[in-house]
């Protein structure tokens, strides 16, 4: 019984270490993005800034569904 609860332990310690890099990667994405569009806002084209907002939508969905 010991064995399968270590190998439970290291899968949920696994699953936890993955969810926090992908949070970190994201927010950091998210920092940008939102630094983009907010620093430079009047100086880019239009259209880059919808596109930086859908990529801003996006992360903010993956975001919502990585922290419940």
């Amino acid at each position: 019984m010991r064995p399968k609860l270590e190998y439970l332990q290291v899968t949920v310690d696994g699953i936890l270490r993955t969810k926090c890099s992908i949070l970190w990667h994201a927010n950091q994405l998210l920092e940008l993005y939102q630094f983009i569009i907010t620093a430079e806002a009047s100086q880019l084209d239009l259209n880059i800034r919808n596109l930086l907002s859908k990529v801003l939508n996006q992360l903010t969905m993956i975001i919502d569904k990585v922290v419940p």
